[in-house]
């Protein structure tokens, strides 16, 4: 900065004005270019950073969900094992076992045989099905009723087991177990609630309900202690107590008392 005096003036009015150099104006020129090239550094590098994370996460989320299918695919082969199914002996679930040791997962649009449009179409049909609980109850419920006598016990677990393991990816995230519980809330309103013999849907394998419910009740290790701690002091109250009867049919219920009971029953 310069100091200059202005001549129209008397000395004893004389006043001094200052005016920038262009000196100065050069070097805050300089110091604002160096910041912002020092903030687009820390940008560039930030961002590259986030991609990076962004990439790890996705490989690390794949890994876990492939993970999580060959497990639920070998619970899948130690319940036929244990069970002692025909089909299924020791030597076919070892062969299960190994096969699933060794299996290699390709993304769908890298499969041979199977166009990139396709593979966009199946996917917005998946995610329109995953977000839609009722749709899907819908579409379960009415494959009840048309495939009683065409597909076998196997093949609807199997179709079952396909929407857990691939649709919600096996319940490992909260937003899916909060729709397969959205899910399962839809299939109780269209199979349960309408049935004249509840208890019957409610049997193993009976109803997709059934069979829902028991897929994510042996995925979710959370849901099975909550279950245990809920249902632990009500139950042993009822076996505990010598004057409850247990029936699970309603008809049979008065055959447990005495006559004179049953009478004024």
């Amino acid at each position: 900065m310069k100091l200059r005096e202005n001549s129209c003036d008397t000395p004893s009015q004389a006043r001094f004005t200052m005016e920038p150099s262009a000196g100065g104006n050069l070097l805050e020129v300089i110091d604002l270019a160096h910041s912002l090239r020092q903030e687009q550094l820390f940008i560039s590098k930030e961002q590259n950073s986030f991609v990076l994370l962004s990439e790890t996460l996705q490989e690390n989320a794949s890994e876990v969900s492939e993970l999580a299918w060959i497990c639920a695919q070998h619970r899948r082969n130690l319940s036929d094992l244990i069970v002692s199914k025909p089909e299924t002996g020791p030597a076919m679930c070892c062969q299960k076992a190994n096969a699933l040791e060794n299996v290699k997962f390709v993304s769908a649009y890298k499969a041979k045989g199977l166009k990139y449009q396709h593979v966009l179409a199946y996917t917005n049909l998946f995610n329109y099905l995953h977000g839609s609980p009722n749709l899907l109850a819908q579409c379960l419920a009415t494959g009840d009723q048309l495939s009683r006598n065409v597909l076998s016990s196997d093949q609807t677990i199997t179709i079952t087991q396909a929407i857990v393991s691939g649709l919600y990816g096996n319940a490992i995230h909260s937003k899916d177990i909060e729709l397969l519980l959205k899910l399962l809330k839809e299939l109780i309103d269209i199979e349960i609630v309408p049935s004249e013999v509840p208890r019957r849907m409610l049997r193993a394998g009976s109803c997709a309900f059934a069979r829902l419910y028991h897929c994510l009740h042996e995925r979710i290790f959370s849901a099975k202690l909550f279950l245990t701690a809920a249902l632990h002091e009500p139950i042993m109250k009822v076996l505990v107590e010598d004057e409850f009867t247990l029936e699970i049919d309603p008809a049979k219920v008065s055959i447990n008392y005495p006559l004179k009971e049953r009478l004024k029953k």
